[in-house]
């Protein structure tokens, strides 16, 4: 007996089945743990001088290029 022949003499059978389906994939979906943001560490370097009595510019010309 093939799904068709099955789904004309047992139509209600038929509607129970994809209820229960409809039902336990709804169930399922609710519990499923989706994280949409999940928790990352972004790498990051720092590079980091200190040399008195200079501008910002004379660091840049000479220590910030250089490196």
């Amino acid at each position: 007996m093939n799904l068709s022949a099955l789904a004309v003499k047992r139509p209600v059978a038929i509607v129970m089945m994809v209820l229960v389906i409809v039902l336990l994939g709804t169930v399922s979906l609710t519990r499923l743990p989706l994280d949409l943001l999940p928790d990352i560490e972004v790498p990051v370097a720092i590079v980091s001088t200190s040399y008195s009595g200079v501008g910002p510019e004379e660091m840049e010309n000479l220590i910030f290029e250089p490196l």
